[in-house]
């Protein structure tokens, strides 16, 4: 499903989405301005252009940002926060695109030539301001540390309002408005999801990390609710997934699956999980954005770096399989996933061309094109699965190479085969027969 207002574009399976920054070589970066409010990640500097150095890389992150920015605000060299800066808490005064003013403090992630700087707030919030809007930039005399469990429920239930109450788990805060046992019931299945998800890349001998902060999540009570909240602060096509991660505010926004306007509250695990029967891909949906928030912070991905769909989205689908007998209604991990081999099957037999891997691996065109989104997805995941259970080191060497990916720095189709080539010993196309003979065989009914 649609991760939101990104510095990574995704095309979710319902549509496409701006994102506000595009990567290019060399240490450049452009920063854009979409539609959005106020609160949303929209850059606080404006439409100004400045100079772009440097050739704009097609595909991949630039690609849907063309299409869908409304203009240029930052483009400049980059340098990363110093060693003696990078924990140091900084308080920016600002003028927004409509020219009111705002007040942020954070960590400055990456700072710009020309002044412009990339800030991340005790929320874990991202922030991208241009120089012409900076009123003024203060080191204040403390250290940078994440909002607590609690610090972070005020701030959503601030935001929210009244009506919303916050549930807080070992990892999660969850503001909602919606009854207290689904809320109990959806913090039962994130935690599950870690629990397994660092259980299974520790035990692949993947040096992976608790989040750093905790991880908030927002869920409405009603669907009318959170489309309305989700078209704002996203746009119409997020708004018609049942969930959805904002990899700027780093959160992510689910409804109530069970209950609407005109169904009363479940009171018990066995009632939700038997609602959600009805609808097993929804449980699907939010493993999926549960599992991008975790890979953006647990040490797989980084927010600001240019990382392959394929990667991302293919990781996500990995996790997706249900088990509704569970007392979550989710268990497996890399099993077949029901909701993808059909798809993949019908692409290899009626649409699948020669050096289809290469297509997939080396740029994300085929994501960011609506007649073959689908088909991309499907093909992503039985990759994705196929190299896990056949290639597993090999996988893990790959994760390694993109976590160490630089913030803000575009990532060629050369790099992009050096990266797959090196952590598998093998070229895409090298791979394609064992790859489709295995998945044509372990899916086989």
């Amino acid at each position: 499903m649609p991760i939101s207002d990104a510095f990574y574009p995704r095309f979710a399976r319902s549509g496409t989405i701006p994102q506000p920054i595009r990567f290019l070589q060399a240490n450049t970066v452009v920063f854009y301005s979409f539609n959005a409010r106020a609160k949303a990640p929209a850059p606080a500097g404006g439409p100004t252009l400045r100079s772009v150095p440097g050739r704009v890389l097609n595909g991949g992150a630039s690609a849907l940002t063309i299409a869908r920015a409304t203009g240029i605000v930052l483009a400049c060299f980059l340098t990363a926060a110093g060693a003696e800066d990078s924990e140091a808490l900084w308080r920016v005064d600002f003028r927004d695109v409509g020219n009111q003013g705002g007040v942020v403090e954070g960590r400055i992630l990456v700072q710009a030539l020309d002044g412009g700087i990339l800030l991340e707030t005790r929320a874990g919030e991202l922030h991208n301001i241009t120089p012409d809007r900076i009123e003024s930039l203060e080191k204040r005399d403390a250290t940078f540390h994440p909002l607590t469990s609690e610090e972070l429920g005020d701030q959503l239930k601030r935001e929210l309002g009244e009506d919303f109450e916050v549930l807080i788990t070992d990892h999660y805060v969850i503001c909602s408005d919606t009854g207290e046992e689904y809320v109990k019931w959806c913090g039962r299945l994130l935690e599950r999801l870690y629990a397994a998800f660092t259980k299974y890349w520790t035990r692949a001998k993947l040096d992976v990390h608790d989040a750093e902060s905790p991880l908030p999540v927002i869920c409405f009570a009603h669907r009318d609710d959170y489309q309305g909240f989700a078209e704002a602060e996203a746009g119409p096509e997020v708004a018609e997934a049942p969930a959805w991660y904002s990899i700027t505010r780093n959160q992510i926004v689910i409804y109530d699956l069970t209950g609407g306007p005109t169904t009363s509250q479940r009171q018990t695990s066995a009632d939700i999980v038997r609602r959600l029967g009805e609808t097993p891909f929804n449980i699907a949906t939010v493993v999926h954005e549960a599992t991008h928030q975790l890979a953006y912070n647990c040490g797989l991905h980084v927010r600001q770096a240019d990382t392959p769909l394929w990667f991302a989205e293919g990781l996500a689908m990995f996790f997706e399989p249900l088990d509704l007998k569970s007392r979550t209604g989710w268990q497996g991990i890399g099993k077949p996933n029901p909701f993808r081999t059909g798809r993949f099957r019908e692409y290899i037999t009626k649409r699948r061309s020669e050096r289809s891997l290469d297509t997939l691996i080396l740029n994300d065109d085929r994501f960011l094109e609506p007649d073959s989104t689908g088909d991309a997805y499907a093909e992503a995941w039985a990759l994705t699965w196929f190299l896990l259970r056949e290639h597993r080191e090999g996988f893990v060497n790959y994760v390694r190479r993109i976590a160490a990916k630089r913030i803000l720095v575009a990532v060629t189709p050369q790099d992009r085969l050096q990266d797959f080539r090196e952590s598998f010993g093998k070229t895409p196309n090298e791979l394609e027969r064992e790859f489709l003979r295995y998945v044509i065989r372990r899916t086989h009914k």
